[in-house]
């Protein structure tokens, strides 16, 4: 295992958008800032000081991990989504003509292989269905 950890979490940053990014780079502008008093309560011996910023080296710490795990939650869900999406597409193509959402819940339910849970597929076939059914020309 090559630092495959780091690699993922590395290649899931570059994906992320500006205010993903932006949200990670604070915890970490916030333990510089507090490794530096910690440096200095240490070496000038005040122990309330250490004490005071060792607290908050642990919780920019642990802000910086969760900031890391949101994001690739995130990531996980947006890559499940598109491939819920692919498999509704392929199957609303089988239809000859448009399809109601039972019609291809109860077709995907049928193909074979049960991935995902009625609860994640339901809302992306509505949402398949209405961008691809909305404008024909109903008024209501």
């Amino acid at each position: 295992m090559r630092h495959r950890l780091f690699r993922e979490i590395c290649r899931e940053l570059v994906t992320t958008t500006k205010w993903e990014r932006v949200v990670l780079f604070i915890p970490f502008v916030v333990l510089i800032i507090d490794a530096d008093i910690f440096y200095y309560a240490w070496t000038h011996h005040k122990i309330t000081l250490i004490f005071l910023s060792s607290i908050v080296l642990i919780l920019s710490s642990v802000e910086i991990v969760a900031v890391i795990k949101e994001i690739h939650e995130h990531i996980s869900y947006a890559q499940k989504y598109s491939t819920i999406e692919e498999q509704v597409l392929d199957t609303v193509k089988k239809f000859p003509e448009k399809p109601t959402v039972g019609q291809v819940m109860a077709a995907l339910s049928n193909n074979g292989k049960e991935e995902f849970s009625r609860f994640e597929v339901y809302p992306v076939v509505c949402k398949v269905l209405n961008s691809l059914y909305s404008d024909d020309g109903d008024d209501g």
